[in-house]
């Protein structure tokens, strides 16, 4: 009966009436008059039917939404299919009585009069006069407008049928929050020979002075969506090769900050602008691209619904200027580097550009997208373009390197290089050949003498490009692993960690050695020459898919035999295999994929085999966003693993979200031969809460994070609990707070001991504080104190410093100085043995960056990890497991 009754309801409010009643179908809403008149003259080309508009009052105030009708149910079901032939794929209906409520302000009579263009355009860098040398006329910008039409404002979809049915629950937050979907948006097009752009920032050639420009930005950080005091005038057209946009950004010339930087530097407060494109069209996948004043770039992908990336560098253009009235940035972003689709005729994109403001701290965009809100890639302001099909691309680096071993006494010479060959647009092949990776930065300096692997992220160009197809859930990001779904810093989730290949080459067998013969650290630790690697990626309709295979040369180790002679042992190289097939549909909004993988390592003594599929589902308001994974494992001589995570997110409305995450892994899952898991033998459950508002009465943001996580093995121990409260303020100042209070209740470890034993941890909390001035400066630092308790009862005091100078855009220094007093510090030693250290370390980090260019930099780095530690205590594990047992000295000190 109860399963009954909520059918009924559930039916009764996604029809709000019987089959006899008539109705009207909604095509769009708006929220100004002349947004929903300028979009119901294109609708009227492409459907012939009568339209109105009505204007409604509702909790977001007055809306503007075009009507037909109205018309019996089945006559307006054939309207709708109608209307999504022709483009319109979000349209909804109405009872009569609902509409009838409204007012009618606007019926359409023959041509419908178009938005006024000089409401919206704005002068160009020539004063909004073309001289004539182009098209052979003078043409103002707002001539220019009429001619492509206005930007409007974002449609505000109206909630689903499940949605209504939840809201009318008492004490609902179901809100509109979410922006909507833009109407779609034409852009000049010219010839090559037209344009005849210079990439210089200048946009001073006679094509911008006849592009009608927009300024249509919002407040996103802080999240208030307050017009801006500045303007900020945005430019696109395009032609056969790639898409040209111009940024006018209008700002006292005192306060302008222009920091050069690496490529893809983020995390740099200095004024800069960005555009996102989605090239698929449809939200499934897209590229970001950035110009920041100076000159500096920035690059990387991004798929659903926000997961940006900055490991991919396309081969495009893009350069700033300063002006007498602030700044202008340039972009020329050719079709052939991108995929998309393969469209004949016309086809849609979408894009989403953004300023940030490094004087007062804020990011400005359009459309107004803050993070705080769910969706964003299926929200963007569409384009249309016509005639865009992207040629044949070939790239191709070669290298030749020499490298001097000095502990060998050996000089080694290499030659290869890498091949990018796109022949459609949909289609792109990738290999490297003998590969060298000497020009990879660093990674940092990690002490880790837990049991639990570090991971270090992918920095090789050839495995970077083209990888996000290989990219499962968000729990497979680069950077260490999200905070959604248990994001612990241990590392990612993912069957594809492409560090693994050329990595340290397996060991030998101790059968392999000669008697007395040993390896060094050094040796065993060095990475694996490659043969070569290849890579298949592209689309065909809804399903993208991509293939990865890479292979080892075989390994020698040098040793030493107790006698001091030399010896060497070889060891075979191993052969990596992934596939990946991903399908995706947008229908009604919403977003909707099915993927699976599979991954093989070949090794000399065990080939391991993962298998997996993957779900992903995003409502079309964007407040529930569901993704998860199932994993299947297969190792020679070992049992079958099997594991499973599910990550479910809720924003009731802006700056509000919630986050829960599960996960089941078997005790014998193990991905590890070619992907990153922290630990198998685990079952978890995480809740996060993030809260976050601005302009407050003394902050100008202010963010909450509650966090609470519980893990246990599947033998039923807690391994891992806690609840974690963080607070971040941004005062008005532009200087920052963090405050973090966490607490650890007692837990079992079951990994420290290395398979001797499980034992019981003391309850600790953690307690730290951090401030940091205002970052704009030329001088700016960050302080930082903490406490946290040790496992066995002690405390460990944490302090770091950081001082940053950057006295001009060209030159910048920083040091950073971290200071660690532990006492009580638990280090497996061997076997069931622990002991208990005092310990003082030291770790400081100098960097100087020196910028000949916006392209051209000298970088000197050192960074340093100093330790003395002294034992005070040792224990053991006691058999049976339980808490930690003291044993006396041994006979040989471990300090």
């Amino acid at each position: 009966t109860v399963r009954l009754l909520v059918v009924v309801l559930l039916w009764v409010a996604a029809h709000g009436t019987f089959a006899a009643e008539r109705l009207y179908v909604v095509l769009g809403s708006y929220g100004q008059l002349e947004s929903a008149r300028a979009r119901l003259e294109r609708l009227s080309q492409s459907i012939p039917r009568s339209l109105a508009i009505a204007r409604a009052q509702s909790d977001r105030g007055t809306l503007y939404r075009i009507v037909a009708g109205p018309l019996d149910r089945s006559a307006a079901r054939a309207f709708m299919e109608h209307a999504s032939e022709a483009g319109v794929k979000d349209a909804w209906t109405l009872p009569e009585g609902a509409v009838n409520a409204m007012v009618i302000v606007y019926q359409e009579e023959g041509t419908t009069p178009r938005v006024p263009a000089q409401d919206m355009a704005f002068p160009s860098p020539l004063n909004g006069v073309v001289t004539g040398e182009q098209t052979g006329t003078e043409r103002t910008a707002a001539q220019a407008m009429a001619d492509y039409g206005a930007p409007v404002a974002p449609v505000e979809p109206e909630p689903s049928a499940l949605e209504r049915f939840i809201s009318s629950m008492p004490g609902s937050a179901l809100r509109g929050d979410v922006r909507g979907v833009y109407p779609t948006m034409d852009i000049p097009r010219f010839t090559d020979s037209e344009a005849n752009i210079t990439i210089d920032g200048r946009l001073n050639e006679p094509a911008w002075a006849s592009v009608p420009g927009y300024d249509n930005m919002r407040v996103i950080e802080p999240d208030t969506l307050e017009n801006p005091p500045l303007q900020t005038r945005t430019q696109l057209f395009y032609t056969e090769r790639g898409l040209y946009v111009g940024m006018w950004n209008e700002q006292d010339p005192d306060d302008l900050i222009a920091r050069l930087s690496s490529r893809d530097a983020r995390r740099i407060n200095r004024d800069g602008t960005s555009i996102t494109l989605d090239t698929s069209g449809e939200g499934r996948y897209g590229y970001w691209f950035g110009v920041n004043l100076g000159g500096s770039l920035m690059d990387g992908t991004v798929l659903p619904e926000r997961q940006f990336r900055s490991n991919w560098d396309g081969p495009w253009r893009g350069a700033s200027a300063e002006t007498e009235d602030g700044w202008t940035a340039e972009y020329y972003l050719p079709w052939s580097m991108m995929s998309m689709p393969e469209r004949e005729g016309e086809r849609e994109m979408a894009f989403y550009v953004s300023r940030k403001v490094a004087y007062k701290d804020e990011r400005w965009a359009w459309p107004a997208l803050p993070g705080t809100q769910p969706k964003f890639m299926s929200t963007l302001q569409r384009f249309r373009l016509e005639g865009v099909d992207p040629r044949q691309q070939y790239t191709i680096y070669p290298y030749v390197s020499a490298t001097w071993d000095e502990v060998a006494n050996d000089m080694a010479w290499k030659a290869g290089g890498d091949i990018f060959w796109r022949p459609t647009s949909n289609l792109q092949f990738s290999t490297t050949l003998n590969p060298d990776f000497g020009q990879v930065e660093s990674d940092d300096v990690v002490v880790n003498l837990t049991a639990f692997e570090t991971f270090f992220p992918e920095k090789r160009p050839f495995f970077l490009e083209g990888f996000e197809i290989f990219v499962t859930s968000q729990r497979a990001g680069f950077g260490g692993g999200p905070r959604l779904a248990g994001g612990s810093g241990g590392g990612p989730t993912t069957l594809v960690n492409t560090r693994r290949i050329g990595g340290s080459a397996l060991a030998p067998l101790e059968t392999d050695l000669p008697l007395g013969g040993e390896l060094t650290d050094v040796e065993l630790n060095k990475p694996t020459d490659l043969y070569g690697a290849a890579k298949i990626v592209g689309q065909g309709g809804p399903f993208r898919y991509g293939v990865l295979t890479a292979f080892e040369e075989d390994q020698r180790f040098y040793g030493t035999r107790t006698d001091g002679s030399r010896f060497f042992t070889d060891v075979d190289g191993r052969d990596f295999g992934v596939a990946r097939l991903l399908y995706e549909d947008n229908a009604g909004g919403a977003y909707r994929a099915l993927g699976v993988m599979g991954t093989t390592v070949r090794r000399p003594d065990r080939d391991a085999t993962v298998l997996s599929g993957d779900y992903h589902y995003l409502t079309p308001r964007g407040k529930w966003n569901l993704n998860g994974q199932l994993m299947y494992s297969h190792i020679t001589w070992e049992k079958d693993g099997h594991g499973t995570f599910l990550d479910l997110t809720y924003v009731p409305r802006q700056g509000f979200r919630h986050s829960i995450s599960a996960n089941w892994y078997d005790e014998h899952l193990n991905i590890d031969d070619f992907g990153f898991l922290r630990r198998n033998d685990s079952i978890g459950v995480n809740y996060i809460f993030n809260w976050s508002r601005s302009n407050l009465p003394n902050f100008k943001q202010r963010q909450t994070n509650i966090f609470l996580s519980e893990e246990w093995n599947t033998e039923g121990r807690v391994v891992r609990s806690g609840i974690f409260l963080r607070q971040f303020v941004t005062l008005y100042n532009l200087s920052r707070w963090r405050v973090e209070l966490d607490w650890f209740p007692e837990r079992w470890d079951d990994r420290n001991s290395r398979d001797n034993g499980d034992f019981k941890i003391d309850q600790r909390a953690v307690f730290d504080v951090s401030y940091q001035s205002d970052d704009s400066r030329k001088f700016f630092y960050r302080l930082s104190a903490g406490a946290r308790g040790e496992d066995k009862g002690g405390m460990a005091f944490t302090y770091n410093l950081n001082l940053t100078v950057k006295p001009t855009d060209r030159f910048s220094a920083s040091l950073d100085l971290r200071y660690r007093d532990r006492h009580g510090w638990l280090v497996w030693v061997e076997d069931r043995d622990f002991a208990e250290y005092d310990a003082e370390s030291w770790e400081p980090t100098f960097n100087m960056d020196f910028f000949f260019s916006a392209k051209q930099q000298l970088r000197f780095s050192l960074q340093w990890v100093g330790l003395k530690s002294y034992a005070t205590d040792y224990w053991e594990v006691p058999v049976g497991d339980g808490s930690l047992d003291r044993r006396s000295q041994p006979a040989e000190s471990e300090d």
